[in-house]
């Protein structure tokens, strides 16, 4: 193996591992911003009955996804019409669920649910562990590679 493959190998699991430390971090912080947000709504939020009342599609270049939108009364007898952050493959207008919302903002709700709150953790975590996985099969292969240049050479 000449030099130069080898220069990129460890560039490649440089920047694998950096990329997986940096995915592993943003899920994690995202995950505890998710939870905190729904303990504080569940804490000084009102709880209450949403329905599932528009489905807006927006096509991405690898599938289709849905902006969710409920519709509530708040504790004034206000109709309140608020988007879903987070959705799921069983959504459909007509739906039923609880919710809670900030009462001085009740555009502002989360759902109880562990896909919701840990779902970006499982996915976006799920890569960057991955990526961290080959980054370091890479650094054994690289610091076995390197151990027989040195013998070699000698």
């Amino acid at each position: 193996m000449n030099s130069m493959t080898f220069i990129k190998l460890v560039f490649l699991r440089l920047l694998l591992m950096v990329t997986g430390i940096i995915f592993v971090v943003v899920a994690i912080a995202f995950t505890i911003s998710s939870v905190n947000n729904l303990k504080r709504l569940k804490e000084n939020g009102i709880k209450a009955e949403v329905v599932v009342s528009k489905m807006e599609k927006r096509r991405l270049p690898e599938d289709t996804r849905y902006k969710v939108f409920t519709t509530f009364v708040d504790k004034n007898g206000t109709e309140i019409t608020a988007e879903l952050k987070y959705t799921f493959t069983s959504m459909y207008v007509g739906k039923e669920m609880e919710i809670f919302y900030d009462p001085s903002n009740p555009s502002k709700i989360a759902i109880e649910s562990t896909l919701s709150q840990y779902g970006f953790l499982y996915i976006f975590g799920g890569i960057g562990l991955l990526l961290l996985i080959i980054g370091f099969i890479l650094q054994l292969k690289t610091s076995n590679l390197e151990k027989k240049t040195k013998l070699v050479s000698e």
